[in-house]
């Protein structure tokens, strides 16, 4: 009996150490994707108000945090973010002789990534924790920063479209000369370029599950679809597969990426005269003869159409300042300058403030 008890005892004291270790190991090695899990809930006490916050005349680049809790915009090339509930202002510091060149919200929680450019024309990644008011460089396994080297000062973020599902990241570099890049970076934060048939590349969305890349080739005027598999050498050592495909069509129109939204569905415009006269939409698991095909009722400009990480389409009309959903014709009015659409809500800037209008 003493026996089984002393075997009982080491059982459950392994078990301890070994869930310390794995939290080690995930935290040491997963740091950056652990990070972007977090923050998803809050507590009871947290109060759900949301208070119109006032914006400088001279801000950039507003943005709204995925539940409206944060607002970020830049002001003299610094990174603030505003608490919509307590209506504090954070400013992000950067490093010594570097500056913020491009940030984007994270779909489904209250994490910031940031890019910042250093005077060696070098661009380091970061995520940021408004709640924490902490920020982290992005590293791989061995410590290493996450970075991309630009060709020359005159080289840009462009895009940077990623899954929350997968962590993998895709960063669109757009030249001087008009011809871009594209980076892909995973869970470990190792980096590669992926080798495109040409470098006239247009809008990028990744699909959040699946992890793979769709993309515009403007050279073949065609939606790609970027698959990148692990494969392993007889040694065991890992590398990446990537095959290009082109996506077909019945239809003759010429193709717009418009997005992809949470559950890995396409939105494709099919333009007419410079302008989107339908929507084409699907899951890259069926044939593009199987997609929905949305009729609009009257031809609009690709940057009114708004697709939402649910799937749902949207269709601005600022001259008479709404918005319709194109599905269900739902029209909801707005005052100021529309900002986005997150969590069911309308952003304007209105009289100096960020005012929010639920959609109908």
């Amino acid at each position: 009996m003493n026996l089984l008890k002393k075997l009982l005892i080491w059982s459950i004291i392994a078990a301890i150490i070994e869930s310390g270790m794995f939290f080690y190991l995930d935290k040491a090695y997963s740091r950056t994707s652990s990070d972007y899990k977090e923050t998803k809930s809050t507590t009871k006490s947290e109060k759900k108000t949301y208070n119109e916050v006032k914006i400088p005349e001279n801000a950039e680049d507003i943005q709204v945090s995925f539940d409206g809790k944060y607002i970020s915009y830049c002001e003299n090339k610094e990174l603030k973010i505003v608490n919509t509930q307590d209506e504090k202002i954070q400013s992000v510091e950067t490093k010594e002789n570097a500056s913020i060149c491009y940030f984007k919200w994270m779909p489904d929680s209250n994490w910031i990534l940031i890019c910042e450019k250093d005077s060696r024309d070098r661009i380091n990644f970061y995520n940021y924790n408004p709640i924490k008011n902490s920020k982290n460089q992005l590293t791989d396994h061995d410590m290493k920063p996450l970075i991309i080297e630009l060709d020359s000062k005159n080289d840009k973020i462009e895009n940077i479209t990623l899954s929350t599902a997968s962590h993998v990241m895709y960063t669109k570099v757009l030249h001087k000369s008009g011809k871009s890049d594209i980076y892909r970076s995973n869970v470990m934060n190792q980096i590669e370029k992926i080798k495109t048939p040409n470098n006239e590349i247009g809008n990028i969305s990744i699909l959040n599950l699946a992890s793979d890349l769709v993309y515009e080739d403007r050279e073949e005027e065609e939606i790609k679809n970027v698959i990148v598999t692990i494969v392993k050498n007889k040694k065991g050592d890992e590398k990446t597969s990537t095959n290009i495909s082109s996506m077909d069509f019945e239809d003759n129109g010429k193709k717009v990426l418009l997005g992809t939204d949470t559950q890995d569905k396409v939105y494709i415009g099919i333009s007419q005269s410079g302008k989107i006269s339908s929507i084409l939409f699907g899951d890259l698991k069926n044939s593009t003869s199987e997609w929905k095909n949305l009729k609009l009722p009257e031809i609009t400009d690709k940057s009114n159409i708004v697709i939402t990480n649910s799937g749902n389409i949207y269709i601005k009309n600022q001259s008479k300042n709404s918005v319709k959903n194109a599905v269900t014709n739902a029209e909801t009015q707005y005052t100021g300058n529309f900002i986005e659409i997150q969590d069911k809500y309308i952003y304007a800037l209105s009289n100096g403030k960020v005012t929010r209008i639920a959609l109908k």
